[in-house]
């Protein structure tokens, strides 16, 4: 019965299962890990750029020039904290120990410093352009000239003075918001908050401190962004090894959940069918079949991956593999369809009734060695009905020129 024969291939043995489990649990941890400590050293060339604001530089001059006029500023006392806290951050190192649960924690801390700097950088220089405003105003009122001939960069913002009762809860809340996402957007409409609502400064006042004390609840409301961190990584990583880097990530946590237990499930199908591929590889070269050329054609999601054998002098066993498990042998003649006449069709069904016992070697062998079992059987009787050609000149050109692509690409 060797026409076409069409079956499942499932993997029966419960320790080689746990085998391949097992090795993919290694090989997923693996990447895991590779892909945070690619963010880590993508957030340390963010660091890097920290510092790289030239008003950052500037600041140090003005600390040195406004103490000597406005030594109580909250303001002065606030860009001196700042300033020592960026340094701080650019001295700090994430530590790469660990498994990729570790390493992800440490990451997770990192970045969140590291996000804290930047906002806190775009603070310095707000925070400069009121000390500018106020240095400026008690150098008027002692008719000093060292900050008149003194030039800043202008950033195109506008900065009001606020009173001194205001300035204190105005940069609390400002450090509070430095500590998470969008700061300029939420520092917008607290300056917003300041300039739109006229000289009712008690009114605005009590608006920062409800802005405080939201901050405040919101800080300690507990929120598992490590526990969504982990996910994010983990199916970043799957991605990875599944060949689809590009795809887009989920921002919903239940979307998140969804799209990681179809990527499991994927990821799992391409483990399997590797090995049985590579079963099936094994079992053909024990028994001195000789591989003429393997091709993976993808469609619609569907991977079928087929792989061709010498088989006499005019024949060839194609075996063809989904990532589902589906598979199909079959006889076939070595050229192009065209060549099939009623005399080479009569030849290929011979050929087909010879491969019957070897089919039944291959199968039994699967199992007995691989713990590989096809099931689901449909085998077809030898028939010329079924003869068909495959041009493996052409194949093997075509295999050629993908690998020399390949050799080029990486030189």
């Amino acid at each position: 019965m060797s026409g076409p024969k069409y079956s499942t291939a499932i993997i029966r043995e419960i320790e080689r299962l746990q085998q391949l489990a097992k090795q993919l649990e290694e090989q997923l941890e693996a990447q895991k890990r590779a892909q945070v400590l690619s963010d880590i050293s993508r957030l340390d060339k963010e660091k890097e750029k920290v510092l790289s604001d030239a008003n950052f530089f500037d600041c140090d001059a003005l600390v040195k020039k406004s103490e000597e006029l406005i030594p109580d500023s909250p303001y002065l006392v606030k860009l001196k904290e700042i300033r020592k806290e960026i340094v701080s951050v650019l001295n700090t190192k994430c530590s790469l120990n660990g498994d990729s649960e570790k390493l992800l924690e440490n990451y997770a801390s990192y970045k969140e410093l590291i996000s804290t700097a930047q906002n806190k950088k775009v603070l310095i220089t707000d925070l400069m352009h009121h000390i500018v405003e106020e240095a400026t105003t008690a150098q008027q009122e002692k008719r000093e000239d060292l900050f008149l001939n003194e030039k800043w960069e202008d950033t195109g913002r506008k900065v009001s003075t606020i009173p001194g009762n205001l300035q204190e809860i105005y940069m609390e809340v400002l450090e509070m918001l430095a500590e998470g996402e969008d700061y300029e957007d939420k520092k917008s409409a607290i300056d917003q908050l300041i300039s739109n609502t006229g000289t009712d400064w008690a009114y605005k006042r009590q608006q920062l401190m409800n802005r405080r004390d939201a901050l405040k609840v919101e800080k300690n409301r507990s929120i598992d962004t490590i526990g969504i961190l982990k996910k994010i990584t983990e199916l970043r990583s799957i991605y990875t090894l599944i060949g689809c880097e590009e795809k887009k990530i989920p921002k919903e946590t239940e979307a998140i959940d969804q799209a990681l237990e179809e990527a499991k499930k994927l990821l799992n199908e391409k483990q399997q069918a590797e090995y049985v591929a590579e079963c099936v590889h094994k079992v053909f070269k024990d028994r001195g079949y000789n591989l003429l050329g393997d091709s993976i054609v993808v469609n619609n999601g569907r991977k079928i991956q087929n792989d061709i054998y010498e088989y006499g002098d005019d024949s060839l066993i194609s075996v063809s593999m989904s990532n589902k498990g589906q598979m199909l042998f079959e006889v076939v003649g070595d050229g192009t369809h065209k060549e099939m006449d009623a005399s080479r069709a009569e030849q290929l069904e011979s050929e087909m009734r010879r491969f019957c016992p070897d089919y039944k070697e291959i199968k039994d062998a699967l199992l007995r060695d691989y713990g590989i079992s096809l099931e689901q059987e449909h085998l077809c009787e030898p028939d010329k009905k079924y003869a068909k050609a495959i041009d493996t000149e052409e194949k093997m050109d075509s295999r050629r020129k993908k690998k020399e692509k390949k050799r080029m690409s990486y030189d």
